[in-house]
This record gives C-alpha cells, sequence and structure tokens, in this order.
C-alpha cells in the first residue's frame, strides 16, 4: 500500500491498539506483529469478499 493511509496502532500498557483504514476499531493485541497480521487481514478481506460474492 503505497502513499494510502492502512490504519494505526497505539500502545498502552504493553497492549496495541489497532484502528483500520477508516479508524474503526480492530482490537487489542498483545504485539505490534500480531496487530500488523490482523491490519493485512483487514486491508485484503474486502477484496476477497468482492471475489466469493461473484462467483
Amino acid at each position: 500500500m503505497d502513499d494510502e493511509f492502512a490504519g494505526f496502532a497505539s500502545v498502552a500498557d504493553g497492549r496495541f491498539t489497532l484502528h483500520g483504514q477508516c479508524a474503526q476499531p480492530l482490537g487489542v493485541h498483545a504485539s505490534l506483529a500480531d496487530a500488523s497480521v490482523v491490519l493485512e487481514l483487514e486491508l485484503i478481506a474486502p477484496v476477497e469478499h468482492l471475489a466469493d460474492s461473484r462467483t
């Protein structure tokens, strides 16, 4: 995702609160790596959903 806003994570008490590209909450995660995986899945989910709906 070059030059596009993908989302953000904030850190408090060692937990990473993740928000998506529309600032929607995507949960609290134990590590930045865990939050990154969830964000990656969120970013590809709409594309996969559209592909599934055409079959």
